[in-house]
């Protein structure tokens, strides 16, 4: 089981699978909590495996799973969501990422240039990106009290909200008065 940040490609047997178990220090914690507005990360792991799908080129198949809190966009209360996402990166030896054709660039997301080494942190920190709410909110969540006006008070009418109506009549006033 390979435990490390960084998995060098030419250590490993290209027939076998190679099992390994990321999991983030203090640092690299609150650093992603930091770059992705989070107030905390909990329970982070990476696991999964590497394998040789011939010609030179490798699989990666694994599962993040981690629970993250963050600020909920109405009331700013702590909001913690559970994500478990399968990964999987085809990394292919002498391939370009980009040739300049948009539909081949957005069919190849899962594809990777293959390197020297396998970051496992800068794959689970994309994969985390993809998967964390952009917009968290708490459940349950009762609708926000409206204001309505107060007895006495004139509620506003069609004409009043359209202020545009008035330059209308403003308009002919101006041409009576040329004529």
């Amino acid at each position: 089981m390979i435990e490390k940040e960084n998995i060098k490609i030419t250590e490993l047997i290209s027939n076998k699978k190679h099992f390994f178990k990321f999991n983030i220090n203090n640092e690299q914690k609150n650093k992603l909590c930091l770059e992705l507005n989070l107030i905390n990360l909990q329970k982070f792991s990476f696991t999964g495996h590497l394998s040789d799908t011939g010609k030179g080129n490798w699989v990666l198949e694994a599962k993040i799973d981690t629970v993250v809190t963050q600020s909920c966009i109405v009331t700013f209360q702590n909001v913690a969501t559970r994500i478990s996402e399968p990964v999987k990166r085809l990394f292919i030896k002498d391939w370009l990422v980009f040739d300049g054709s948009e539909g081949d660039f957005l069919s190849n997301i899962e594809k990777e240039t293959l390197t020297d080494k396998v970051n496992l942190l800068s794959i689970a920190t994309e994969e985390l990106i993809l998967s964390i709410p952009l917009y968290p909110r708490l459940k349950n969540l009762e609708p926000l009290n409206q204001n309505f006006p107060k007895s006495g008070i004139e509620e506003l009418t069609d004409k009043e909200d359209k202020p545009f109506s008035s330059l209308s009549s403003l308009a002919e006033k101006m041409k009576t008065q040329q004529n």
